[in-house]
């Protein structure tokens, strides 16, 4: 419940989607998400979405709380969701930015904050270690002062066939080093979306990914499982007899 982590992925792969659907589930009171439970004593969250024009992401989350309504109700929408309008600041790059942020979880006192996404929040490089020092060390106090679950949303480099791991997160090493989990969602080279936890600091990873699949309304379900080497293989992957071999590792490295 008092945590820092990420939400790492490729663009497009659902991160946003993911995160909305986390939001709106533990807001209205649902005592689960995608298949696992969730165990909060207190459901306010706060949305940072720094990304997005405001109505395209109003359009999407309309449609989204849809499902949610007929189960809980509407009471929550107001008591348990707050976001930023579209006076906030885009990019977080002064001290007099930062305070705005912190003026909002004072003043709402939310469980859970979710802010996309992390590339908003600096200047320079956050491969270099000063940046990212710097910047976990403002995270991590948000986290201590106001004993909150602080949910980023991050990429990755070039992902397409390549497991998720400790190294997809993108930047420096710092960045893994001070969060507490790492959750990913990709896509295999065929199109199947997945989530796999990359690490969690206090709980044991699954040995098997989740697979995903976005609904009509925009909500991302949970299809069942598998093992993530065997989605990132290609169907046909078994080399022609009549391609000489030196020509396949040509096409392999390049």
């Amino acid at each position: 419940p008092v945590a820092m982590g990420y939400i790492v992925g490729p663009p497009k792969s659902g991160k946003t989607t993911f995160c909305e659907g986390l939001a709106f589930s533990m807001a209205a009171g649902a005592e689960s998400y995608l298949g696992h439970s969730l165990h909060l004593d207190k459901r306010k969250v706060i949305l940072f979405s720094l990304e997005e024009f405001w109505r395209n992401r109003l359009q999407r989350n309309q449609k989204q709380i849809q499902r949610l309504i007929p189960p809980h109700g509407k009471a929550w929408l107001n008591q348990n969701v707050l976001t930023v309008d579209e006076t906030f600041p885009r990019n977080l790059l002064t001290q007099e930015d930062w305070a705005l942020l912190t003026q909002q979880i004072e003043l709402h006192r939310p469980s859970v904050g979710f802010i996309d996404s992390l590339s908003r929040l600096y200047s320079g490089s956050i491969e270099d270690t000063r940046v990212a020092q710097s910047l976990t060390r403002q995270l991590r106090q948000l986290v201590q002062d106001y004993q909150i679950l602080l949910i980023l949303i991050h990429h990755t480099p070039k992902q397409l066939g390549r497991p998720l791991t400790i190294d997809s997160i993108a930047g420096s090493r710092i960045l893994a080093q001070e969060a507490d989990f790492a959750i990913g969602i990709s896509k295999s080279p065929s199109g199947q979306r997945y989530l796999k936890p990359i690490f969690y600091r206090y709980a044991p990873e699954p040995e098997e990914v989740q697979l995903l699949q976005f609904s009509n309304d925009l909500w991302l379900e949970a299809t069942g499982t598998a093992s993530e080497t065997e989605l990132l293989v290609l169907e046909d992957q078994t080399p022609s007899p009549d391609v000489p071999e030196e020509l396949l590792d040509f096409i392999e490295e390049y």
